[in-house]
């Protein structure tokens, strides 16, 4: 349990800090407007949110096999 707590804190601030996506969004906005930026920010988001919860799909797995081997 803690090993998925700490994977999502981590993910608020990773999520939270401006980097690519941030400029990716920005230029997309000033370029395109404010329709294909807020496309791109809502494809990010989803491609976020997938990511994530195959990672937690493996921490999942991950915890169910190591109770299985070990009998705790």
């Amino acid at each position: 349990m803690n090993d998925i707590l700490a994977f999502v804190i981590l993910l608020i601030f990773i999520v939270m800090s401006p980097g690519i996506d941030f400029a990716l969004i920005t230029k997309r906005t000033l370029t395109d407007g404010k329709k294909d930026g807020i496309k791109i920010a809502l494809g990010i988001t989803t491609g976020v949110l997938i990511h994530s919860g195959l990672v937690l799909i493996g921490f999942g797995l991950n915890m169910i096999f190591r109770i299985q081997r070990t009998g705790h």
